[in-house]
Parts: structure tokens; sequence; C-alpha cells
């Protein structure tokens, strides 16, 4: 379990390496791509709560394995990164269902 916690965190650094931009642009854009492929392997409306729920489980268990990774929590580093993770496909989806609504 040890060897797995080190090589997701490891490739989790990777990512931000390789992309050379901020971890929270990383979880922004990681959250916007599992919320699209969650509702495409569901084949549920991107409307629906599914998809978003496979976003915050996923981030669930990030944030969990940083715990088991640092053996501590920075509050204010989860909140943001659990903020940056969901803000945009929950406001997309919330969006999606108020359009759905306001047109009848």
């Amino acid at each position: 379990m040890d060897a797995l916690v080190k090589a997701y965190h490891y490739a989790g650094q990777v990512i931000v390496t390789w992309t050379g931009q901020s971890d929270k642009f990383v979880h922004v854009h990681t959250g916007l791509l599992l919320w699209l492929l969650a509702a495409l392997v569901l084949r549920k409306p991107l409307r629906s709560i599914w998809p978003f729920a496979i976003v915050a489980l996923a981030e669930f268990v990030n944030e969990l394995l940083d715990y088991v990774f640092y053996s501590a929590i920075d509050q204010g580093d989860t909140v943001a990164d659990v903020v940056a993770t969901l803000a945009w496909p929950l406001v997309l989806m919330l969006a999606l269902n108020m359009n759905r609504r306001l047109r009848g």
C-alpha cells in the first residue's frame, strides 16, 4: 500500500511538472476531465449528479492519499484543492439544470 501511495504522489508531481502550471491549475482541469469522462462512461448527461459524484469521490480519494503520504493534513491546501477540483463541474452541472428548467 505504501508503494502505491508513493507512486500516486510521484505521478501527481510529474503531471504538475510536465504542465509547468500550479497544482491548482491541474486540479481544475482534472476535475473537468473526470466530469466529462464520467458522463461518457456512465452514459449520463452532464446535468446528472452522477458524473459530479464521481469527481467528488475521486477528489476525496486524492486528499485521503495526500493525507497518508504526508501523515498530516494541511486544511488550507486541502480546502483549496477541493474547491479547485469541484467548482467548475458543480457550476456547469447547476447551470445545465437551471437552463433545462428555464426552457420549460
